[in-house]
């Protein structure tokens, strides 16, 4: 995720699980368990279609949102630009 952000956002391991067990719960992603070694298990998380639509309705609230506060702050920059660089 800091490598997607160019380094403007990173999330620590300690917020991310509870998200996880969040999102789990409503049925907008699922988990499958594979035992690594003797004691160890890593877990694999899938995006259901419930997690699509939902991600996607997110995506545009977030976006109307940030570009509705950058046209009162008055920001003409785009990501676009600062990608062209």
């Amino acid at each position: 995720m800091k490598l997607r952000s160019k380094g403007r956002y990173s999330l620590l391991e300690s917020s991310m699980y509870p998200s996880l067990y969040r999102m789990l719960d409503k049925g907008l992603i699922s988990d499958r368990q594979e035992k690594v070694g003797k004691r160890r298990v890593r877990v694999y998380y899938h995006l259901e279609p419930a997690g699509e639509e939902y991600l996607e309705k997110a995506k545009e609230e977030y976006l109307s949102l940030t570009f509705g506060v950058l046209g009162i702050l008055g920001v003409k920059k785009t990501m676009e630009d600062d990608d062209e660089r």
